[in-house]
């Protein structure tokens, strides 16, 4: 529960009130009322967009921002969040977040494959990052390490399962406890919850599945497991499309896998009618482009991402579980569109 500018330096202004801070505790549980990326965000490589962003620009904008909502008001999810997370614990201990997560951790439970920076063998072990059929670049981090930068096996990471489910004792079992209780509400209707980093979503009666999802460019990851039936998956992928749909089915066969969607074709010149910049909110706009034969889309603070088209008007993402549809109006000519993603559809007028 401290709050986190007492591990920064005199001269960062962290947003928040000495009444209400983010805390620790908020900036683990996604309710510290920062947005998902910083706004200053200005990568020098597209592809590659974590890697300059040092401990400059996290002060600079600190130093900026104003919240919109008091911290602990809300959930949101937040890689700026957990990144500065990282970054202030592993100040505190004096120390890089590679090392205090290999101190700490790895060490510990004896996960030998996990690290930032890859050995000679590691880097000849990895698998290659795509994306639409074609390589792309490893991304690294900075500031925001905390969010992302880890490397890691499937045999490392069913090892850390192991001891989060209490299967080996290790020196971190309470710490493993604590990390998987319930603190927060993280969506309605209080199915989804979320712990210290982990999500716990609630089944009928007293099942429940502890899990934690991620990305980045070119790959996706999905890690969860049952405490009560004592059981834990892990699913990675070289590819940018979602796979939570393949981490749960296997913990629980009762929920279905994702439809695969079959992509179409659509003439360049229709491609062309979506392009615009579609406003959900005052400050969260989706902009959609066109590059080349595909159809881009992005939201305010975000990465591109391609959309398929499986129909005139129809597209689906592969990175998350979400479609667009796009609207006309009486003369034919787009107007709108609407997402689609969680259970919600949120329409977005077309911007002049």
């Amino acid at each position: 529960d401290d709050p986190v500018r007492r591990y920064l330096p005199d001269s960062v202004r962290a947003p928040g009130t000495d009444s209400q801070p983010i805390t620790l505790r908020l900036l683990a549980a996604q309710r510290s009322g920062l947005p998902r990326l910083p706004a200053n965000m200005a990568p020098g490589d597209s592809s590659n967009p974590y890697a300059d962003y040092d401990a400059a620009r996290l002060y600079a904008f600190l130093n900026a921002h104003t919240l919109t909502r008091a911290p602990g008001a809300a959930y949101e999810y937040s890689n700026l969040g957990v990144g500065l997370l990282g970054f202030a614990l592993a100040r505190r201990a004096g120390t890089s977040y590679e090392e205090l997560v290999r101190r700490r951790i790895l060490a510990p439970l004896g996960m030998r494959s996990t690290m930032i920076a890859l050995t000679d063998a590691a880097r000849a072990r990895l698998a290659r990052g795509s994306a639409d059929g074609r390589p792309v670049a490893n991304w690294d981090l900075d500031a925001l390490a905390g969010a992302g930068a880890l490397r890691s096996t499937a045999l490392d990471m069913t090892t850390f399962l192991a001891a989060a489910l209490g299967l080996v004792r290790t020196p971190l079992d309470s710490a493993f406890r604590v990390a998987a209780e319930p603190q927060f509400d993280a969506g309605p209707g209080g199915v989804m919850r979320i712990g210290l980093g982990w999500h716990v979503r609630q089944g009928t009666g007293a099942t429940r599945i502890v899990w934690h999802n991620g990305g980045t460019g070119g790959y996706r990851s999905w890690a969860g497991y049952d405490p009560a039936r004592r059981v834990g998956v892990v699913a990675l992928t070289n590819s940018p499309e979602n796979i939570d749909d393949i981490g749960f089915h296997l913990l629980d066969p009762t929920r279905p896998l994702a439809p695969v969607r079959v992509p179409v074709v659509l003439p360049a010149a229709t491609l062309d009618d979506y392009v615009g910049s579609y406003p959900l909110a005052p400050t969260f706009v989706i902009t959609v482009k066109r590059d080349g034969d595909r159809l881009m889309v992005q939201a305010t603070g975000q990465p591109a991402f391609r959309v398929w088209a499986s129909a005139r008007d129809e597209f689906f993402l592969k990175v998350v579980d979400a479609q667009v549809s796009f609207t006309r109006g009486p003369d034919g000519k787009v107007d709108g569109l609407i997402l689609h993603q969680g259970g919600r559809d949120q329409r977005a007028p077309r911007a002049p």
